[in-house]
């Protein structure tokens, strides 16, 4: 029987979260979670995956021309 993590109360063989998360690494690779709005889709699909699994934040690939965080900030401020 493989070993399995128990991470957020799942239980999946070490050996397919690791594929998991080769596959994301290859999904954010340059030339493929930046070629489209899907492929993009398919590296942060993977990503959250792995972050559920895991029991972390995920660490999504962010659009082209996105607002950095501080732009984002200013343009919310004092909208509370």
């Amino acid at each position: 029987m493989p070993k399995t993590t128990t991470k957020a109360s799942r239980q999946l063989p070490l050996d397919a979260l690791d594929e998991l998360k080769r596959c994301r690494d290859v999904a954010k690779s340059p030339g493929f979670g930046d070629y489209n709005k899907y492929m993009r889709g398919v590296a942060n699909g993977l990503a959250l995956a792995v972050s559920i699994i895991e029991g972390t934040e995920p660490e999504f690939m962010p659009a082209p021309n996105a607002p950095s965080e501080a732009k984002l900030a200013a343009l919310t401020e004092g909208n509370d």
